[in-house]
């Protein structure tokens, strides 16, 4: 599920967020689709990282290609708990990142894209630190990692 959504621009709050969350089986796996994440203004906007720990079953994805402009590298990647990282490691193979758009990756993370855009949303920010970070989304083809925690 995206959020927020393309084309229209809406977004469900935390509440609403945990509530259907907290309503999926754990054996079903959930994907938050954040690719806009960048662009919400709203301080009460619900962080899908910050709830991997509670929903282990939760993948949240990200993407350099609409904010920071690598649309034509596409580089993206996906915050999980470790097992289902381990799982996706193993058909990852034909998805690879390629080595320009990694570089462009790393050379984008500690870019604060606007004033506008609150640190915390940018990716260097998503991690424990930009270094951990960094490896976490360079990894997906150097080391096999898909996870930050």
């Amino acid at each position: 599920m995206a959020n927020p959504n393309n084309p229209t621009g809406t977004w469900f709050n935390a509440h609403a967020l945990d509530e259907f969350l907290s309503r999926i089986p754990e054996r079903v796996i959930v994907v938050l689709d954040e690719a806009y994440v960048e662009y919400v203004e709203e301080s009460h906007y619900p962080n899908g990282i910050d709830r991997l720990e509670k929903y282990p079953n939760l993948v949240v994805t990200r993407t350099f290609s609409k904010i920071y402009g690598l649309a034509g590298l596409r580089i993206g990647y996906g915050v999980s708990s470790p097992q289902i990282a381990d799982v996706l490691n193993r058909v990852r193979q034909p998805f690879n990142v390629n080595t320009p758009a990694q570089v462009a990756a790393e050379a984008a993370l500690p870019m604060t894209i606007t004033s506008k855009i609150p640190a915390a949303r940018t990716p260097a920010a998503w991690c424990r630190s930009p270094k951990a970070c960094r490896r976490c989304i360079l990894s997906r083809s150097l080391r096999g990692q898909l996870h930050c925690l």
